[in-house]
């Protein structure tokens, strides 16, 4: 797979992201580092593992476009801390870097992914699942030019929903809140850690803004930018510039408009030793 060739709408064969079936992924991605020369292939999972048959097809795809494995299910450098310092999946940091790398435009997830953050997450807004599953066939048809067909449309809405609303999942973000007949609410929720607005910061610069030493903070409330992609409000925003200043990796200007930003960090995983605390 290219890096920029996305998954198709039914990548998940129907299943949400779950934490500990990655848990495991990591931890034998981990192990086979020592091993050279071992792959981590489907049947090496379904024998080193306990995940069932449809996981192991799932799973290893939702930890890729997590940014936590490589397209040969090695661990990539995000992959690496989170078996060292997080192999069960629980810290705020690394629910939130899944959750960027999952909606990101540059990134290999279904595009309905982050499209459907960008345009229905708004705290306070009650969701339909199918209305979500309209979206989601309105977007791969025109983004991704693949025709989908209304039992792949729904399964995709309700993988989504629930990967947001469950403890297994993505749930520990607090952004849905299942009411039940396939309604939920959009949920008032904390900003992501200041060092996490870092990483996404650092992302979109190195995709966008090569070359450039320092912008006006507009330039991170454009659509797929760093707010939107992590839900954030300008006040959210101004905190953690505020925060990266004091942490002394980061040059802000808040004093008058036009605010600026200049990164001081050395790279991504300048930033990922510092959430990780290596």
């Amino acid at each position: 797979m290219s890096a920029v060739e996305r998954f198709g709408p039914s990548f998940h064969r129907t299943f949400a992201f779950n934490r500990s079936a990655i848990s495991a992924l990591l931890s034998l991605a981990g192990r086979f580092e020592k091993e050279p020369g071992r792959r981590m292939t489907r049947e090496v999972i379904r024998s080193e593992t306990l995940l069932g048959s449809i996981y192991v097809e799932a799973m290893p795809r939702y930890a890729q476009a997590s940014g936590l494995l490589d397209s040969d299910n090695r661990l990539a450098p995000l992959g690496r801390y989170v078996a060292a310092q997080d192999i069960l999946l629980g810290r705020q940091e690394t629910l939130w870097l899944v959750h960027y790398n999952l909606c990101k435009h540059g990134g290999i997830a279904p595009r309905f992914w982050g499209y459907l953050v960008e345009e229905v997450m708004h705290a306070g807004d009650e969701l339909e699942r199918d209305q979500i599953s309209q979206m989601i066939r309105s977007v791969t048809e025109s983004q991704q030019a693949i025709k989908v067909s209304d039992q792949t449309a729904a399964d995709a809405a309700t993988v989504f929903l629930k990967t947001y609303s469950s403890s297994d999942s993505l749930g520990g973000l607090s952004l849905l809140q299942d009411l039940g007949n396939g309604r939920y609410l959009v949920l008032e929720h904390e900003a992501p850690p200041p060092l996490v607005f870092a990483f996404v910061v650092a992302d979109y610069w190195a995709l966008n803004l090569n070359n450039t030493s320092s912008v006006w903070i507009d330039e991170f409330n454009k659509t797929g930018g760093p707010a939107q992609t992590l839900l954030m409000g300008q006040g959210q925003i101004n905190h953690a510039m505020r925060e990266l200043s004091r942490m002394g990796i980061a040059s802000v200007q808040l004093t008058q408009p036009p605010y600026q930003f200049s990164p001081l960090w050395r790279d991504q995983d300048d930033l990922l030793e510092r959430i990780y605390g290596t």
